[in-house]
């Protein structure tokens, strides 16, 4: 929400050694063991993962305990942060108001210091509290402000441009009150600007990590993050965490992190559907994707002692250390895509060159020479098997069939937006490694 921090302390050489030795044991590993196993083996770790995953839901999907239609709910109160939101809020409120909620809706706008004519907008509508903070202190600050003035035990914490279906409040609800020991329940989130080819892209990641990832790792109690579009808390347990922390980039991850350590668990309830905008081009998804990666490897250097830890169950021993693996991956992948790129860069001149010394230059010679046959086509499809399996039980959890008109998106997704995400998983390592100032 507008928010920066300043990072004093730069690291230029840290980031220099960290470069080298990375490139040093990708290119060692490129050409002793070769460049197909230095790829496939964090992958095959994340072939591993989620294939595990694919055997938690076929499995233990019907252990799900689906949240009821329960009609004696308690009281709520809902918290949205809003900064320069003026052409989503309204709706975003009407879609509260319209909730079938069968007790009273408390509705808290912290306004944090809008410049663009929310404020406005927010003054002209009834039943809300609003607060306006003069100055712009960040999502996390405005949320607190809520929390303290929230009347009810049960709050649900709500971007200012997600739309909620009718019955989400309801259904989160149930699910909490149904174990004391739950400190948060979480939702399915699916995207609502799905027009653009870009967006069509995300909304398959949105299925994965909200539909088919989300229930697994409640199924094996890991849910890791409690989304910022929203989630339902309880006060009592927020204020005994602390509530969110104000300098974190990622504070809807790192309040589910604290929350597990003081030993509540975290539900989802699938059946609860909200809407979210996503990045309609490449700058904004960079920008956010990049906020989400530093958040994610500075909140696991905060709470490294999280990691394989045993107390803290599946999350501990399986969920965290092997979501590292994606950042190796990554770092592979792009590695790797360098490497190649220049190898041929250089193959081609030298046989070019040979062509030409030899008067042998032919189309059918070019191209046997530049491309030839790869070997690592079969790899590939054996990775992207379980992805695909996990792309449809997403979308059938999200009553969405998929078609064969789908097909461009799903090869995009795959074959190009992996790559464009690996790229941003590393830019964000080396950020972080540097020590660069955030920005929110």
């Amino acid at each position: 929400m507008g928010k920066s921090i300043r990072n004093e302390e730069k690291r230029p050489v840290l980031l220099a050694l960290f470069f080298i030795l990375t490139a040093s044991a990708a290119y060692y590993s490129f050409t002793s063991f070769g460049y197909y196993w230095t790829v496939l083996v964090p992958n095959i770790v994340l072939l591993y993962v989620t294939t595990v995953l694919l055997l938690v839901y076929v499995d233990h999907s019907k252990d799900y305990d689906a949240a009821v239609d329960a009609k004696d709910l308690p009281p709520i109160t809902v918290i949205i942060p809003s900064y320069n939101c003026k052409m989503t809020i309204e709706k975003t409120v009407e879609s509260i108001r319209g909730a079938d909620y069968p007790n009273g809706i408390e509705i808290i706008v912290v306004d944090d210091g809008s410049t663009d004519g929310t404020r406005e907008i927010l003054r002209r509508m009834r039943d809300i509290k609003l607060i306006l903070k003069e100055k712009n202190e960040g999502k996390a600050e405005a949320l607190n402000e809520g929390i303290l003035l929230a009347k009810n035990e049960y709050i649900f914490c709500i971007d200012s441009d997600t739309y909620l279906h009718k019955n989400a409040l309801k259904y989160m609800a149930a699910k909490m009150i149904s174990d004391n020991e739950m400190g948060a329940v979480t939702c399915f989130v699916k995207v609502s600007n799905n027009k653009s080819f870009l967006a069509k892209v995300q909304e398959i990641e949105y299925f994965i990590g909200f539909g088919f990832s989300a229930i697994t790792y409640y199924l094996l109690d890991a849910v890791f993050v409690t989304p910022g579009p929203m989630t339902l808390f309880r006060k009592s347990a927020l204020l005994k965490a602390g509530m969110f922390d104000t300098n974190n980039i990622t504070e809807d991850l790192e309040i589910a992190w604290r929350l597990r350590k003081l030993g509540y668990r975290i539900g989802f309830a699938y059946e609860a559907e909200v809407y979210t905008e996503v990045p309609n081009n490449i700058k904004s998804l960079w920008r956010q994707r990049t906020r989400w990666y530093r958040g994610k490897l500075s909140n696991i250097i905060k709470h490294r002692d999280m990691l394989l830890n045993p107390k803290y169950g599946y999350f501990g021993m399986f969920v965290l250390p092997f979501s590292l693996a994606s950042e190796v991956a990554a770092l592979a992948t792009i590695y790797f895509l360098a490497y190649m790129g220049m190898y041929t860069l250089f193959w081609n001149a030298k046989l070019l060159s040979v062509y030409l010394s030899t008067n042998s230059l032919s189309l059918a010679n070019l191209i046997t020479g530049m491309f030839g046959s790869s070997s690592g086509v079969l790899m590939f499809i054996i990775m992207i098997l379980p992805w695909l399996a996990a792309i449809t039980i997403s979308h059938k959890l999200g009553g969405r069939k998929v078609t064969w008109r789908d097909a461009p998106v799903f090869a995009f997704f795959m074959f190009v937006y992996s790559i464009i995400i690996s790229a941003i998983y590393v830019y964000s390592v080396y950020k972080e490694v540097y020590g660069s100032d955030y920005h929110w």
